[in-house]
């Protein structure tokens, strides 16, 4: 998000310290969606099935 963010230089050069934090901080928040939505046990398995209804046999 913040990689394709055009005042990026200014951003940076303005406030180095806060938005060093900031990019950090959104970097770890992705970082923890992805672990508690994505996680590796469900996808493509019988709890996934039972979660969302998916029958893979239909």
């Amino acid at each position: 998000m913040l990689s394709s963010y055009e005042n990026e230089k200014q951003c940076a050069s303005k406030t180095p310290v806060e938005y060093s934090r900031l990019k950090e901080g959104i970097s770890v928040t992705i970082e923890k969606f992805n672990t508690a939505y994505k996680p590796v046990e469900i996808n493509g398995s019988k709890m996934k099935q039972l979660l969302y209804g998916i029958n893979e046999y239909d």
